[in-house]
């Protein structure tokens, strides 16, 4: 079993069961969302892939999901990469992958910089991204015009006295709804959490995630399938 999941037609069959899955969420509309899940080994392990990192606010060591959902929770666009890569080494290659149309990408802290949001500006959407608390006074250097729109739509003075959010808020928050999808991943059928002791090196953990996504999908779309 192990030599035929190296071989092109497994993976062949698994890419198509994983599109037959995924384009039955709705992948329309303008609200995207972008963010990265740790996958965490033991601090033994010999995997010299699995590099020292940072995930969900603390050292780790082990790689890291990349995920673009749409609002509905279609998965635009994933990767795999080490932990110590962090989401703005890792966010170009899924940007790339947006589907045309255009809308907002909405990202935490971790995503507020120049080069993404001329790159997702260039595909057509508005990247949102919350300042960094240390990094909050822009400066006097040259910005991204396309960065200086999305503080304006962030910033929202007028609902501290009770006026109603304004759209860059609201997107913000919502982007909260992502956090629940890894969750969901993370909990059912033993998921994408701590990777377990026979998952070591990229080809293998990326064989086991995109099955972990095929659950997933499946478990969503159970009524459907019956």
């Amino acid at each position: 079993m192990s030599r035929r999941l190296k071989t092109y037609g497994v993976h062949l069959v698994l890419d198509q069961v994983f599109d037959e899955l995924n384009d039955r969420t709705p992948a329309q509309g303008l609200f995207k969302r972008i963010d990265a899940h740790p996958l965490t080994v033991g601090g033994a392990s010999k995997d010299q892939d699995a590099r020292c990192g940072f995930g969900a606010g603390k050292l780790a060591k082990g790689y890291k999901l990349h995920e673009i959902r749409s609002g509905r929770g279609h998965i635009d666009a994933w990767r795999l990469t080490a932990m110590a890569d962090n989401e703005v080494r890792a966010a170009p290659a899924l940007i790339d992958q947006l589907p045309p149309g255009g809308g907002y990408l909405v990202g935490d802290s971790q995503y507020d910089a120049n080069a993404l949001y001329d790159q997702a500006a260039q595909r057509g959407y508005q990247l949102l991204a919350p300042p960094q608390k240390k990094r909050r006074a822009l400066g006097h250097r040259r910005h991204s015009p396309h960065r200086l729109r999305g503080r304006s739509m962030l910033d929202d003075p007028m609902a501290r006295f009770g006026q109603p959010p304004r759209l860059g808020p609201e997107l913000l928050c919502a982007r909260a709804a992502i956090e629940r999808d890894f969750a969901h991943e993370v909990t059912f059928a033993c998921g994408l959490k701590h990777l377990p002791s026979w998952v070591r090196t990229p080809h293998r953990t990326v064989l086991w995630v995109k099955c972990k996504l095929i659950i997933s999908l499946a478990w969503t779309h159970r009524k459907d399938l019956c």
